[in-house]
């Protein structure tokens, strides 16, 4: 979208649904306790309806996308981008702000090269496959971040995540009894 009065343009994303409101909101609140190269922006709320956050527009695509036309990146190219991940998770904690669902499809890669942290409104809503194995019984925290950083990590190196399995119950038993793919 286009910011007419500021000359710039902007992402808006809205809410979907009168439920998800809340998780919208908490999504702002979050952002707005940050200012960080490394964290999407949010420029203003908009009550709606639909409620509508106005974000900085990045160019760029996602981690994911970036994975799956390169599904293995040398490491001089993967230690920029960690680097980044781990400042972006440095600045959410050091606002007492857990992210709870880093994943590639949060992760933001611009045309230069940098990573950024997108989505802080899905706590709650973590993604198995990169969710630490201590959170299926126990609330998340800044580790359970660090270790998804891992997971994300290890799949730009490896070109795979760590373990792999269809059913959550299944992959947090791999998580703790298998030893990692190389």
């Amino acid at each position: 979208a286009r910011d007419s009065l500021l000359g710039r343009d902007v992402a808006l994303k809205r809410c979907a649904a009168p439920a998800d409101e809340p998780l919208l909101w908490e999504e702002a609140r979050r952002l707005s306790r940050l200012l960080d190269p490394h964290v999407v922006a949010l420029f203003d709320v908009h009550a709606g309806p639909p409620l509508t956050l106005v974000l900085q527009h990045l160019a760029g695509r996602t981690l994911r996308a970036h994975l799956s036309s390169v599904p293995r990146l040398p490491l001089a190219a993967v230690r920029p981008l960690a680097r980044d991940l781990l400042a972006a998770l440095q600045a959410v904690h050091g606002a007492g702000i857990v992210h709870g669902d880093v994943k590639p499809e949060n992760l933001w890669v611009t045309p230069e090269g940098r990573l950024m942290l997108l989505d802080l409104g899905a706590l709650g809503d973590v993604t198995a496959l990169y969710q630490a194995p201590e959170t299926l019984t126990g609330p998340l925290s800044p580790a359970a971040d660090l270790y998804s950083a891992g997971v994300v990590i290890y799949e730009m190196l490896a070109g795979c995540p760590p373990y792999d399995a269809t059913d959550p119950l299944e992959l947090a038993t791999r998580k703790r009894t298998h030893a990692v793919r190389p």
